[in-house]
């Protein structure tokens, strides 16, 4: 009896391992935990049954894979759940969070620091609630050093770029006065060697300056302008074009195609094109041929796709969280030394290959078309090859190189000197 009674605890054990997930003590030895193994629980009673786990079909439709502190003590929930699910968690003090599912995967920001952490989790698709379960959580704690907010509807934001989101990071009056002399005197001597060339600034938003309805509550704006705001005031005071991507973006922000990635902290594909297409519209007005190709040219391919940087920064593996997404080739015929360049690390993963970072430069021989100079960050890994079919020379300075050595910038008398940045990354270019 003695050994009978000795399995059933060590069974008890075994099952208590595998609803919870983190570094901290008891991390299951499978990396998907399954709500299969739990109990469904009655919403009157969010504790977990103290009877033996029933061997059920898991009716909630949602499973736990991950969890993961973002900002202490709020805490990511990441887990799959049925297609256009809304997913819903509550602590046992009773704080709930909702949250819009993205192509049958969710995420929750929930809050605790006096671990396991109780959560229950259910979804209401189709009209109705499943029934709910409760889990016994041990968020890991990240070791990349690399903050990460977990927004509202499955959306995740790099901690750098909430700053500009918060407008915590104005620039004064002096400092725009700074940027536009720079760029005044560098457009004069780009144009010593040809009289129309052109300054272009892209500043990519961050996801939280586009979609700030998912931004979390406590990250309050403060009145006034951004530092985005006051810095394209400063290069167009300066003579340069700028391309106000919010503007561009606010149309689409519902599109089927993302603007961003849910799981990574880049723009997409579809975002990129978008800048494309405001970018070659202001060209073509000088460059007919540079008329931007149509969406049609383009193949795009949707599918899941591992996920980026913001799983690995919150110590997370980011090949076993997938990511919906479009990856974009040309349909059309375009310059093989373009097109032979691969953009991405995989098939199957939309981070930026080493091959787009380099310093690179492409002649199509096409004279009808002009030639730039493009310095950019690592958002211009989406807007790469598109970029470049348009011209007929390309000098990519490489990624994160924004120096300007204006013997070297000038040396083609290029039409158009390129600068694309991340919002969060401006601080960069007032130090260049």
């Amino acid at each position: 009896m003695k050994r009978i009674i000795s399995v059933i605890a060590l069974c008890f054990l075994i099952l208590s391992l595998l609803v919870s997930c983190g570094k901290n003590g008891g991390e299951s030895s499978s990396p998907e935990p399954s709500a299969g193994d739990l109990s469904p629980e009655p919403r009157s009673e969010p504790e977990e049954s103290s009877a033996p786990p029933k061997k059920a079909e898991n009716l909630s439709g949602t499973a736990v894979k991950f969890c993961a502190y973002s900002e202490k003590p709020y805490f990511a929930v990441i887990g799959t759940c049925t297609e256009g699910a809304v997913v819903h968690g509550e602590t046992a003090d009773g704080e709930r969070v909702d949250s819009q599912s993205w192509h049958g995967w969710f995420s929750l920001r929930m809050k605790g620091d006096s671990l396991p952490v109780k959560v229950t989790i259910w979804e209401t698709a189709n009209g109705s609630d499943s029934e709910p379960y409760t889990y016994s959580l041990r968020p890991r704690t990240p070791d990349s050093g690399t903050g990460v907010v977990t927004g509202k509807n499955t959306q995740f934001f790099y901690q750098k770029a909430l700053p500009d989101y918060q407008r915590k990071n104005v620039i004064g009056d002096k400092a725009v006065e700074n940027i536009a002399e720079k760029v005044k005197t560098r457009l004069s001597y780009l144009r010593e060697k040809n009289e129309n060339a052109e300054m272009i600034y892209i500043i990519v938003p961050s996801a939280a300056t586009a979609y700030p309805e998912n931004v979390p509550d406590e990250y309050t704006v403060q009145p006034g302008p951004s530092r985005m705001d006051r810095f394209l005031e400063a290069v167009r005071k300066g003579g340069a074009y700028a391309i106000d991507l919010r503007e561009v973006f606010e149309p689409h922000k519902y599109d089927e195609m993302p603007l961003f990635q849910h799981f990574d902290s880049h723009w997409t594909d579809y975002g990129a094109y978008l800048a494309y297409e405001a970018l070659f519209d202001h060209i073509s007005e000088r460059f007919p041929a540079a008329k931007p190709l149509p969406l049609d040219a383009f193949d795009w391919n949707p599918d899941f796709y591992e996920s980026g940087d913001m799983p690995m920064y919150l110590s997370l593996p980011p090949e076993q969280v997938m990511d919906y997404g479009y990856y974009r080739k040309f349909a059309v015929d375009a310059p093989k030394q373009i097109t032979d360049v691969i953009r991405y690390r995989r098939e199957n993963n939309l981070v930026y290959s080493e091959a787009v970072t380099q310093q690179r430069r492409f002649d199509t021989g096409r004279p009808e078309l002009p030639t730039c100079v493009v310095l950019r960050d690592s958002f211009g890994a989406q807007i790469y090859d598109i970029l470049a079919e348009r011209m007929n020379i390309t000098d990519y300075r490489g990624m994160w190189n924004y120096s300007w050595v204006t013997a070297e910038i000038t040396a083609d008398s290029p039409d158009y000197v390129i600068i694309l940045v991340a919002e969060w990354n401006l601080t960069t270019l007032m130090g260049t």
